[in-house]
């Protein structure tokens, strides 16, 4: 009976969900700076009569008790938007919505997640006489740049928490697909800004000169090959670099270079062991050059997302009721990162990925693509998944 109504609730609040997605997706604010979006999910829950707390400046921490001693459960959702412009296309089409903010979007899904949770909030208000325990939420400011993870993990641990939620909607699967299975999911990040100092002068002489622009060329050039030489296969890291800033004149050598990048894994060892392959190679080719180096920033976090087996198993049973059984997908893991990992490093739990792609429709995009787009019709599953989730963990015996 349970199941039922479960199934029966989250239909009843389709529309209010796409309502909220396409709200958030209209009205995006970028991290740090989600005041709007802030005050909008404070009003949903005044309205749903749950207590909450703000987290730093524009998070949320809030309560559902049941009244009935029971396991704690943790669901989280994202807000901020990404600083791109949006297309009003997807792959096929015009969008159903599109950003009304020039040069920021929602073009990664966290306007689904909200919607999703304020759904799922809606739905759990109502049958929680069918549960034990206590549900908290969060809602995170800036995910993106994980400029918020340690205010908001630090305001949880004045609670007990026993196990964690969170979804993504995921542009490489299939709309009415989801992914709950166990192990890596998301990768931890390296992150690097190297400053290259040489010594600057007019191109006709390079030999008076000492290039940072060349040293820098001959370390992108041979770090790749390094690390795939120095990494057992099973360690498996991605480089890449997405800036590289050396002068603006033909003719002109300048004092100083810089290249910004990262490396993606899920071992932290094998993280660590790369960005030291990487500052020795740094270091090394400046020598040669007759270069000095300056570390901006040079990190190796450890916030790999791992889904705990005996969690992923209890979420495989709660997403087949949502989807069906045949519709549980199994992925590889992605590359990006998330800082749900941090809290599933503290809290066993699950985060899953729910399909949004449809051919048809024209979703599918990557992930901070500007043709990014969702399939709406997986905001239900979204939120069938997640209340079923609780229900499995904190229904009554």
């Amino acid at each position: 009976m349970l199941d039922e109504k479960i199934k029966e609730l989250a239909r009843a609040q389709e529309d209010y969900v796409i309502k909220m997605r396409r709200y958030f997706h209209e009205n995006p604010e970028a991290s740090m700076k989600e005041k709007n979006t802030c005050e909008v999910i404070k009003r949903e829950l005044d309205q749903m009569g749950l207590p909450y707390e703000l987290v730093g400046d524009y998070g949320i921490i809030g309560r559902l008790e049941t009244g009935r001693p029971g396991q704690t459960l943790l669901l989280r959702s994202d807000m901020d938007a990404l600083s791109t412009q949006e297309s009003e296309n997807n792959l096929v089409g015009k969008k159903a919505c599109v950003s009304k903010i020039p040069g920021v979007g929602h073009l990664c899904g966290h306007d689904g997640h909200m919607a999703v949770l304020l759904g799922a909030l809606k739905v759990l208000t109502q049958i929680k006489e069918s549960l034990c325990g206590t549900i908290m939420f969060c809602f995170e400011q800036a995910e993106e740049g994980g400029w918020s993870i340690d205010a908001m993990l630090e305001a949880l641990s004045h609670y007990h928490i026993d196990h964690a939620w969170a979804l993504h909607l995921y542009a490489d699967l299939d709309c009415g697909k989801v992914s709950v299975q166990p192990g890596p999911r998301m990768a931890s990040v390296g992150a690097f800004d190297v400053t290259v100092q040489g010594e600057g002068g007019h191109g006709s002489r390079p030999d008076l000169c000492v290039d940072p622009g060349a040293c820098i060329v001959q370390i992108l050039a041979q770090a790749p090959a390094l690390l795939k030489a120095r990494l057992a296969p099973d360690e498996m890291v991605t480089f890449s670099v997405g800036c590289i800033q050396v002068g603006t004149k033909p003719n002109v050598i300048e004092n100083e270079g810089r290249f910004i990048g990262s490396m993606r894994f899920y071992d932290y060892e094998a993280g660590k062991k790369a960005m030291d392959i990487l500052c020795r190679v740094i270091e090394g080719t400046a020598e040669i050059h007759g270069c000095t180096i300056r570390y901006n920033r040079k990190m190796v976090f450890n916030n790999a997302t791992i889904n705990d087996p005996d969690m992923s198993a209890i979420a495989a049973k709660a997403a087949a009721k949502a989807v069906g059984e045949e519709n549980l997908a199994e992925t590889e893991p992605w590359m990006a990162t998330e800082t749900f990992g941090r809290y599933l490093q503290k809290y066993p739990g699950v985060f899953a990925f729910v399909g949004i792609r449809s051919r048809e429709l024209g979703s599918g995009a990557a992930h901070h693509n500007p043709q990014f787009d969702m399939d709406e019709r997986a905001l239900e599953n979204a939120v069938e998944c997640t209340v079923f989730f609780a229900a499995e963990l904190l229904g009554k015996n």
